[in-house]
């Protein structure tokens, strides 16, 4: 059997990563955007016919020429025309562009292809130099997707029937009562996951004994009520089915024999206490899981013969087959997680704060060797009860639209994703994050991953300004220049809390830790991020913009086991080694019943609290002996809390996983071509005033060589920015490691902290005028 090509992906919300080893070990990169889309500068003149254009860039080529047969479309116009050919840099269409929308290609100098085919799908194609509408080569795939969480956001998933015991109908509706604003004297409340309820006669006690005997009749006639209404997909959640799941399992049986398509109970997939969240998340596995299997389905049917695996939230793999959609809402932040925590090891940083700034929004995460995880998280305003990386979202990434809100600069939490994107896009666009750091000089336009429209963002900025200082005083206008920068604090102080709220909030001092930046962005705000929270070492991986991709590549098979034991320790201890070995043999039986008989780790976890308390303390279990005294030290730590009270086990797990070998590339191989600089140095704005910086390609760089700030640095897909009072130089693992000097011998310079004052005064005198 031929070797298959190992890929592992990322999709985003903005773009999909793609990174790849051919059966001969060659390394290969890609990067598209997540709608699939392709997007090429087109030159100047250079044909005679209305149906064929040139392609400045061979690349852009041999590329389109893999998509004969597709439609393609000038951004901006609504026309599609199916490629004839491409041949010698002309695509040839199947008929003419109108006089319009050939005057638009003009102006704009951008052709779109768009394949019919998921984006991953056209990243492997590309990698694989495999043309549409053929049969791709053996492919074991690991993928990352946004999918799931997009569907939940926005709503865009089927109808739900949900059904609880009797007496709890408005469950939902009611929810816990939180406010999302507690300042808000307007409040929205936000909806419920589904208003199609249907009671059903039953009661568990706390114990799981019957109080109220489960109602088969008045189950099934409410089973067929909701199948009246044309409801296909059901979860349950009754009261008290973690502990016991007879009802639960009665109740799907019933609702199975009266026609519904997926049934989900939460006894299957949460065994822990708290009715509410056991309802949330059953409705959305319910309502996800036709949604991401659909997707995943339309992958795994093109590709040939190899494995298949899904990373989840907590960092983990599984079999695309046993995967549950619920687990899929963090698959991509995730993915960059596991690969800032390898990236930081290999770099001799076992403490490290993960800074992902894409495209859509950021996401960081703390790490201390291990990976911080959570029992529960939110996404959007529900509350998942799964397991997962401990991850905090803001919205403000690339994408992220700056505008005016009662006359003040916003940024986010709206973005322009991949369609129609930033105004540099060129395929009219907003002003975003992207295209200040374009304007600023904090990108080389000619070294992107697609083409950039310069002039595109500069109406954009344009608009943006006249808007910004209308009705105000002359004195009180703001230079574009002013106006950009101040929109990045914005953008980098909604970062920077993100940060607090996973180190300082929790009693972590975020300056003992680098931070490891990637994502198309990232690197471009780095500097500025750890300037306000003390840090001193940042790293910048090669390839920080595939960086995501390379986690799920780095990411284990796993399984995790859990058990809520909610009793007072010394009680639990006298089971406890015995609850420890029956999850481990658990979680290892499910790896190897998917996997092969393969060799194994696990690592034993308990989430212990004082008696009373909701908020858990997660600590290693392996040596039972010293959890209390462990437990004690550390509650001390984070809450000053040396009281001698009693302590609870909440819970227990067991993480099985592997690590997969990581081929090492024979070479760096890649789709992409890294053309020279056109020039050494690069006019860029540095948050006072213009300057000249040089400019380093980072295929360039020797090992251990230093590159004194402020400079750029170039490569595929994003830059790295190397801030004043800063030095860079690349150390033996391959990463870009970035230093703040000292106090003792900063170089002496105008106040950026007044200049930022400054402008945030004036930004306020704008916005009360």
């Amino acid at each position: 059997m031929t070797k298959p090509w190992r890929v592992s992906i990322d999709a985003g919300g903005t773009f999909t990563d793609c990174i790849a080893w051919s059966p001969d070990g060659t390394f290969h990169r890609e990067k598209v955007l997540s709608d699939g889309t392709l997007r090429f500068p087109v030159s100047s003149g250079g044909t005679n016919s209305n149906s064929d254009i040139a392609l400045s860039e061979p690349h852009a080529a041999q590329i389109a020429a893999l998509f004969v047969g597709c439609n393609a479309s000038i951004p901006g116009t609504s026309a599609l025309h199916r490629i004839e050919s491409v041949k010698q840099g002309v695509v040839q269409l199947a008929t003419d562009l109108s006089p319009e929308d050939q005057a638009t290609l003009d102006s704009r100098g951008i052709l779109e292809i768009k394949p019919d085919e998921p984006a991953p799908l056209v990243a492997i194609r590309i990698i694989t130099a495999t043309p549409h509408g053929t049969p791709l080569p053996p492919i074991s795939l690991r993928l990352a997707t946004t999918r799931a969480t997009n569907a939940l956001l926005e709503h865009a998933y089927p109808q739900v029937a949900l059904f609880v015991t009797r007496g709890f109908v408005d469950l939902l509706e009611i929810g816990d009562q939180r406010r999302p604003d507690l300042f808000d004297l307007h409040i929205k409340k936000p909806e419920p996951i589904t208003r199609s309820t249907f009671e059903v006669k039953e009661r568990l006690s706390a114990s799981g004994e019957a109080i109220r005997p489960f109602d088969p009749e008045g189950a099934r006639a409410a089973a067929r009520a909701a199948r009246a209404a044309g409801l296909e997909i059901a979860a349950i959640a009754l009261m008290h089915a973690h502990v016991n799941p007879d009802h639960e399992q009665h109740l799907e049986r019933i609702l199975l024999e009266e026609g519904f398509a997926t049934v989900v109970r939460s006894s299957d997939l949460v065994r822990r206490i708290h009715l509410l969240n056991r309802a949330q998340t059953t409705c959305v596995e319910a309502a996800l899981s036709p949604v991401l299997y659909e997707y995943l389905r339309s992958v795994e049917n093109s590709l040939g013969e190899g494995n298949r695996h899904v990373l989840s939230s907590t960092g983990g793999v599984s079999g695309m087959h046993s995967f549950r959609a619920v687990d899929a809402l963090l698959s991509g932040p995730a993915g960059g997680v596991m690969g800032a925590r390898k990236v930081g090891r290999a770099a001799g940083f076992d403490r490290a704060i993960s800074f992902d700034m894409g495209g859509t929004s950021t996401d960081v995460a703390r790490i201390d060797s291990q990976v911080e995880r959570t029992n529960s998280h939110e996404v959007g305003t529900v509350r998942i009860a799964r397991p997962a990386v401990a991850i905090e979202t803001v919205a403000a990434g690339g994408g992220s639209i700056c505008g005016l809100c009662d006359g003040r600069p916003t940024v986010g939490p709206q973005s322009a994703g991949a369609s129609p994107g930033p105004a540099c896009y060129g395929a009219g666009g907003p002003l975003t994050v992207t295209d200040v750091n374009l304007l600023l000089g904090r990108l080389v336009d000619t070294r992107f991953q697609i083409p950039l429209n310069c002039a595109a963002a500069q109406a954009q900025a344009d608009a943006f300004l006249e808007r910004l200082n209308a009705g105000a005083e002359p004195s009180d206008h703001l230079t574009q220049e002013q106006a950009l920068v101040g929109l990045l604090e914005l953008a980098d102080e909604h970062m920077a809390e993100a940060i607090r709220k996973i180190s300082i909030r929790k009693g972590y001092d975020p300056a003992s830790y680098a931070l490891v930046a990637f994502g198309g962005a990232g690197p471009q705000h780095a500097c500025s991020i750890a300037e306000r929270l003390g840090i001193k070492t940042v790293l910048v991986p090669r390839n920080a913009s595939l960086l995501s991709a390379v986690g799920v590549d780095a990411a284990p098979i796993e399984r995790i086991a859990e058990r809520q034991l909610l009793q007072p320790l010394h009680e639990a201890l006298q089971s406890l080694g015995r609850d420890f070995a029956e999850l481990d043999q658990h979680a290892k039986t499910a790896i190897r019943n998917a996997e092969g008989d393969i060799e194994l780790d696990a690592r034993h976890e308990a989430s212990l609290r004082f008696i009373g308390q909701q908020a858990t303390i997660e600590l290693d279990a392996h040596d039972l002996r010293t959890l209390d005294q462990r437990f004690r030290v550390k509650a001390s730590e984070l809450f000053g809390d040396q009281r001698n009270l009693d302590i609870e086990i909440e819970s227990c797990r067991v993480i099985a996983s592997t690590r997969s070998s990581q081929p090492k590339p024979q070479s760096q191989g890649s789709t992409q071509s890294s053309p020279e600089l056109e020039q050494s140095t690069w006019r860029v704005h540095d948050g006072q005033s213009w300057i000249e910086v040089k400019l380093h390609e980072r295929e360039n760089l020797m090992s251990e060589s230093t590159i004194q700030g402020p400079s750029l640095i170039i490569e595929d897909s994003t830059a790295a920015w190397i801030a004043p009072d800063w030095t860079a130089r690349i150390d033996a693992s391959d990463c870009l490691i970035l230093q703040h000097e000292p106090l003792s011998t900063r170089r002496t310079t105008r106040s950026s902290t007044m200049e930022r004052e400054i402008i945030v005064h004036r930004l306020d005198a704008i916005a009360e005028n």
